[in-house]
Formats: structure tokens, sequence, C-alpha cells
């Protein structure tokens, strides 16, 4: 059903979880999505926090996994490892499942670990999970919440291009080909308060904002306004934009033209690239993670 692999991060802490991961990275080999975790990292010149984060930003869905212990935090920081993972995933909104160790199954002692307590219980007020009693029953329950994600996934997609919010849409696309950006902008920003994860939305409001950048007198209004197409950008991408062009770019996208290079000729963001030239890099599609690699010492 999903034209490309969806990339999906792993995090959790590893020691004691190490057949659990495994288990997950087989079934996610298995139905034909690209596996992220820590155990590929490699060598990087990033310091840990900064590879997890920007390896979360840059995935389709997060697995998280609570297991017997809290993990080890970064230095300076009150938080661990996954915890941090898992804010900066939810900050960007990605689709995170997760699961938690059975407390009895796995030897679990209430109070034995504060912070881990305070986790698992952040973890159930805000995010629906499961528990899992074994390896082979965590792969099943991954499998199969994985498929339900990929269809949610396709379906919101598929709600930009057809129906009355494609109309909403193609009312942007006109207000902005009119040069009537605030309208433009007061009508997408309605659409983006309704499905803050819309790709096309997103999308369409980093080309407002850059067109009015362009409009802007004001340097820090302008720096203001280019900053935030820039945030719209990167959110069209990780929401799914590369792929909606390419299931609905039709004759805008001729044969053979990535995705990426469709968004870098868009006049609409002419001035974004030309400001901030790193952007460019940052919207080609991304590289499957590593096979092999040294464990991290972290988690």
């Amino acid at each position: 059903m999903n034209d490309r692999p969806f990339r999906i991060f792993l995090s959790s802490t590893f020691s004691e979880l190490i057949e659990e991961r495994r288990a997950v990275e087989s079934t996610i080999h298995r139905i034909g999505d690209m596996y992220d975790g820590m155990e590929h990292f490699g060598s990087s010149p990033n310091i840990p926090l900064s590879e997890c984060l920007r390896r979360v930003a840059e995935c389709d869905f997060m697995v998280l996994l609570l297991g017997l212990s809290y993990g080890s935090k970064p230095d300076g920081y009150e938080k661990s490892f996954t915890e941090l993972e898992f804010e900066e995933a939810d900050k960007l909104g990605k689709a995170i499942l997760v699961y938690c160790a059975d407390e009895r199954t796995y030897g679990l002692k209430r109070g034995c670990d504060p912070e881990l307590a305070k986790f698992r219980q952040r973890l159930k007020n805000s995010k629906i999970h499961s528990l899992f009693v074994s390896p082979h029953d965590l792969a099943l329950k991954v499998a199969s919440d994985l498929g339900r994600e990929a269809r949610s996934e396709i379906v919101r997609l598929e709600a930009d291009a057809r129906g009355s919010r494609a109309l909403q849409h193609d009312q942007v696309v006109r207000a902005i080909l009119a040069g009537d950006y605030d309208s433009a902008r007061e009508l997408n920003g309605d659409i983006l308060r309704r499905y803050p994860r819309s790709p096309r939305g997103n999308y369409n409001q980093a080309c407002v904002l850059t067109r009015l950048a362009g409009a802007s007198q004001d340097a820090g209004s302008r720096a203001a306004l280019l900053s935030a197409a820039t945030v719209h950008l990167e959110k069209a991408r990780d929401c799914g934009f590369l792929e909606f062009i390419e299931r609905y770019g039709g004759s805008r996208l001729r044969k053979g033209k990535q995705p990426h290079n469709y968004i870098l000729k868009d006049p609409d963001l002419s001035l974004l690239f030309k400001e901030r030239p790193d952007l460019q890099g940052r919207l080609a599609p991304n590289p499957p993670p590593p096979t092999y690699g040294p464990v991290c010492s972290f988690g």
C-alpha cells in the first residue's frame, strides 16, 4: 500500500531489551520498512543526543519500548535519552507507538526506580500503550500497529488530495497566485488549526510566509517570516509531502524528476532557498540507515 518504505525509529534503553529490539527490527524489515536505532548509528561527529534527535526528526514513526530501567542521561540533562527522544517526537507531531514491559512477567518491582515509574505514568497518561510479555508478543503487536498506522498515513495524504480539503488547498493556491498573501495566510491558517499535520497545508504555509518575507521592508520581520517558513517546510517534509508529490503531482512532476527537485524549483520558495541554502540538502530523500555499526554505549 505504501509506495516508499517508512522509516521507523526505535527508542528504548538497550542492555535489558536486546532481544526485544532484535524482534522489533526483524519485524520492521519483514514488512518492508526501514529500521533506525542506536545499534546502527555507527561513527558520527555529532554528540549522542544531537544524533538521536536528528534521527527522530527524520523518522515517520517512533516505536518506544519501556523496560526495567529509566536509562542513562546526557551530560547536563535531568532526563534520560529515551524520555528526551519521546519529547522531541511528540513536539514534532510524530506518530508514537508505546510498549511497556509487563510488570509481573518481567519482574518489575513497584517503587524500585522513581524516575522510571514517573516516566511510565507519563506515557500511560498521554499515549495509548500496550503491554508486552515477551519479544515474540511485542513483535506481533508492533507488526499489527505499524500496519494500521501506515494505512492511516495513506488516508491522511489522500485527504489532502481529494474532497473538501483539496478544494480548500486550491483556494489558498489561487490566493497565492493572485498575490493576496494575507488572505492566503488566513485561509491556510484555518486549515492548519484543524489539520496541523497536513502536508500540503504546511507546504502552502511555507510558500505564503516566504512571499510575505519578500514583500517585507523590515529586516526583523523578514527574518522571522523566513524562520517560520523553514519550520513549516520541514514539517511538510516530515508529514510526507515528498510522498504526496509522488502520488498526486501529476503533470507537474515530469517523468524521472525527483520530488525534492520539484520543491527546489518552486518560485514561491526561491527567496527561502536563497537565504537558507542549507535547506536544499535537508529536503533530499533520506538515505537508508546503515546495516552495520558499533553498538552505542549509552541507553
